[in-house]
């Protein structure tokens, strides 16, 4: 059951910073274990991992088979999709904010994100959020790997229903900051004058669907490295 609490008196926990280690968020989330939960006084931990292509579960199946206690789950597949947009697109503000406070997100609502590490997606979530003008909002050190590792504690099967939003509860309210982007303009304005060596500039024959193999001129691919050699938690100069 869910615990009234008296908004007024409400302090946001504040997040050590944009990287969080598994042993800071298990002592603040592992006391409240005990099935009380209210908007806006817990930390929001939401699972952000991405489909490994040479694993046959989906993550949202690996998502109801383990996560850390009180985890959401964020589709990017769908979640990060609505109003015609492809998939693993930037969402409209309404919609991304409609989803953030479905998941009990208040505008100084803590939120650790993580991943499974099949692509180091959860940095992609931690983006979407400050671009949307939520700041409390830290990548977990080591992903889901580390939190097994050190501490063991996790859940499966349905997650917790979301949280009731209540008469004097405050949703968070998304506007997306158009520093944090990086538009057409600004690409071709850099293609303008590329490096020695010309650009390849590649040819989508139309919008971009999701789906193509094309790429933009000048950019490179890096390939993500795999779990068992991804080395697991950042060192401080990563961080």
């Amino acid at each position: 059951m869910y615990r009234e609490v008296n908004t007024t008196v409400m302090t946001a926990i504040q997040l050590p910073g944009s990287l969080v280690s598994v042993e800071w968020l298990a002592a603040a989330i592992l006391p409240l274990s005990n099935g009380e939960w209210s908007f806006g006084e817990q930390i929001v931990v939401i699972d952000a991992s991405l489909r490994a292509l040479t694993h046959g579960a989906t993550p949202l199946e690996d998502f109801l088979d383990v996560r850390i206690p009180g985890a959401f789950y964020f589709d990017f597949s769908t979640d990060n999709k609505g109003e015609g947009i492809p998939p693993h697109m930037l969402p409209s503000a309404k919609y991304f904010g409609d989803k953030m406070a479905a998941y009990g997100i208040g505008p100084d609502t803590p939120v650790v994100v993580y991943d499974n590490g099949a692509f180091n997606s959860a940095p992609r979530l931690w983006w979407m959020l400050r671009a949307f003008g939520h700041t409390n909002v830290g990548v977990l050190d080591g992903g889901l790997a580390s939190w097994v590792e050190l501490v063991g504690m996790t859940e499966e099967g349905p997650p917790r229903p979301p949280p009731v939003l209540r008469e004097n509860d405050e949703p968070f309210v998304a506007k997306l900051d158009s520093t944090l982007l990086c538009v057409k303009a600004d690409i071709e304005a850099n293609m303008a004058t590329p490096p020695a060596g010309g650009a390849s500039v590649a040819n989508l024959g139309g919008p971009f669907t999701g789906t193509q193999g094309a790429r933009v001129g000048l950019s490179s691919s890096t390939r993500v490295p795999r779990p068992a050699s991804w080395g697991g938690r950042l060192s401080p100069s990563q961080g």
